[in-house]
């Protein structure tokens, strides 16, 4: 290992919580990141209509985030 890595934590996404249990599809939601981007998803959200499992999100200056979901935050290394 190197001198750091025992430091840093690996994200896990709990799937087993009560808000990811169950997903739904959705088509076009409107979504805003954590930075302020507005886009809209298209993909599976959790009982909180949050982006949870496969979706996509289509920025609306063009930018496109194709990857999986964790309670509305995008799998760790995922940038637009």
């Amino acid at each position: 290992r190197k001198e750091g890595d025992m430091h840093k934590k690996r994200e896990t996404c709990n799937h087993n919580s009560s808000l990811s249990r169950h997903t739904t599809k959705v088509i076009c939601l409107k979504w805003v990141d954590r930075r302020g981007m507005v886009g809209h998803f298209t993909g599976e959200v959790n009982s909180m209509i949050q982006p949870h499992g496969k979706g996509i999100l289509v920025y609306e200056n063009g930018l496109v985030l194709d990857c999986n979901w964790c309670n509305g935050t995008p799998s760790a290394g995922s940038t637009p």
